[in-house]
């Protein structure tokens, strides 16, 4: 019986579902139950194809990037599959996703988000495009159908804002929430790029990752319900948070200098830092920076990373700093995800979120810690003693070989129109031992000034994302700057 379906559906000429194929294909579309591997036999079937011609394209179509583990139609499967399973899912997401009443067009956008992978334009313009015609032969509202296309078309909007953005910006957040415009849609959006992200392939989905669209998530929704912004000046949890530090920090014979330290804190800081972390940290400069560095280790339960906060006397943010913090992490065995550095007063306060991928080595995970941070402070006090170089993690007969399957150029791109301050330099390339220490130390030879960064890695591919300025807090508007920072970055890459 399959194969007469199939073999009917192969020679059978495409033409409008009539309104009763249209109402069941609708109706299994809002179910979610069996809904993946219905569809996947439909799809076997040929019988999508006869209700929205342009799927036939996605057939076995290969994605030529290291992001994806599945071909366009497989992964949109997994996709609706990964949203599916939230029914029964405890947590904010799950909650989420049975809050939506009309399941159907989540399941809708999924199943065709991909669509206009293949061609020479961007997938997601032409998908929403797809999306607009696929509303029209499924005869949908013109509300659902509006929601539709721009779903499809801004289905990438909530990766680049979580990965690539820092989110105590109260900016990125206002320019997020315009581009979403409601409630509805945000839980939408979310909930969908959720299951994308599932879809991807094994362990793309990590607690990280998906802790950047919760918190995303917070900070719009939170603007949509009360019109505040977090990490704005007129933010009423800074004002809390600042309490509650000083609250911890009272029975403290040093809580006045600890109080002049934590009025320098700046908004971005004391938005980014959870109370108990910041007021520990506060005691330790005041009772024990002196003109060394100091460095700590704590576990941030929020990421399910490890945190190393990095403090040094400065009388203005060292170039090199970073460079150096990132190169003792890496050479130590650890992955950077995420670095925010900061200057509070003549302080540079800076702060690494690692995961340990050689674990304890033997020690115990505290002795380890210090001993990590031992060396951080050692090499930045000593600033002519060079690094240990990085252990290769993978050893091959021909180092050259894997050259044939990259693919994908290296890219540098500069963005002086998302936030006010500073410029966006983002670095798309392979990933490689050691590569973050040597960006770190490119950007520091070609004299640019760090102030938070985002570390992001697809499998094999990293997506960095580094706000800057120039030594004199000014953007890089030069053109001719900008091509020499590009080909420094691109030559060492290649």
């Amino acid at each position: 019986t399959w194969q007469a379906i199939r073999q009917a559906m192969q020679d059978r000429v495409s033409r409008p579902p009539d309104a009763k194929t249209i109402d069941a294909f609708l109706s299994l579309l809002s179910r979610p139950g069996r809904l993946a591997p219905l569809l996947r036999r439909l799809h076997e079937l040929r019988v999508i194809e006869q209700l929205i011609p342009e799927f036939k394209h996605m057939r076995g179509l290969l994605q030529f990037n290291a992001y994806h583990k599945y071909t366009v139609d497989a992964h949109s499967f997994r996709a609706v599959e990964a949203a599916t399973e939230l029914q029964n899912s405890e947590g904010g997401m799950g909650r989420r996703y049975r809050r939506l009443a009309d399941k159907r067009l989540l399941h809708l956008a999924l199943l065709i988000h991909d669509i206009g992978k293949g061609y020479e334009e961007d997938h997601s313009i032409v998908g929403a495009r797809i999306a607009k015609e696929t509303a029209k032969r499924l005869n949908l509202d013109p509300v659902t159908a509006e929601t539709l296309e721009w779903l499809v078309l801004k289905h990438l909007a909530v990766n680049v804002v979580a990965f690539r953005h820092d989110l105590s910006d109260p900016q990125i957040v206002l320019a997020f929430a315009a581009e979403v415009g409601s409630i509805r849609r945000l839980e939408l959006l979310v909930v969908h790029t959720y299951a994308d992200l599932v879809a991807v392939g094994p362990g793309v989905a990590t607690d990280w990752k998906v802790n950047l669209i919760e918190d995303l998530y917070k900070r719009t929704r939170r603007y949509f319900d009360s019109g505040s912004l977090p990490g704005s000046p007129d933010d009423p949890e800074i004002e809390l948070k600042r309490s509650e530090v000083r609250e911890q920090l009272q029975q403290l014979k040093s809580y006045e200098q600890c109080v002049r330290l934590l009025d320098r804190m700046p908004l971005s800081l004391l938005s980014r830092a959870d109370s108990d972390h910041l007021a520990k940290q506060i005691e330790l400069v005041v009772c024990n920076l002196g003109d060394g560095a100091l460095c700590t280790s704590s576990y941030d339960k929020r990421f399910n990373a490890n945190r190393y906060t990095v403090i040094r006397r400065e009388d203005e943010h060292s170039i090199g700093t970073f460079a150096r913090a990132t190169g003792v992490l890496s050479t130590s065995g650890l992955t950077i995800l995420r670095a925010q550095i900061e200057m509070v007063g003549d302080l540079a306060w800076d702060n690494y979120w690692v995961t340990d991928l050689e674990g304890s080595d033997g020690q115990p995970a505290e002795a380890r810690n210090e001993t990590i941070c031992a060396r951080v402070c050692h090499l930045l006090d000593s600033p002519d003693e060079p690094l240990p170089a990085h252990r290769r993690k993978w050893d091959s007969q021909n180092p050259r070989e894997g050259e044939s399957v990259n693919v994908l150029p290296s890219k540098v791109v500069f963005d002086n129109e998302t936030v006010e301050r500073y410029t966006i330099l983002s670095f798309f390339a392979y990933d490689e031992v050691g590569l973050l220490y040597r960006i770190a130390a490119t950007l520091a030879k070609m004299n640019v000034v760090l102030h938070f960064a985002k570390i992001d890695t697809h499998l094999d591919q990293v997506a960095d994302v580094f706000y800057v300025s120039e030594p004199d807090g000014s953007k890089f508007t030069n053109p001719e700057r900008r091509a020499e920072i590009r080909n420094e970055l691109l030559s060492m890459s290649s």
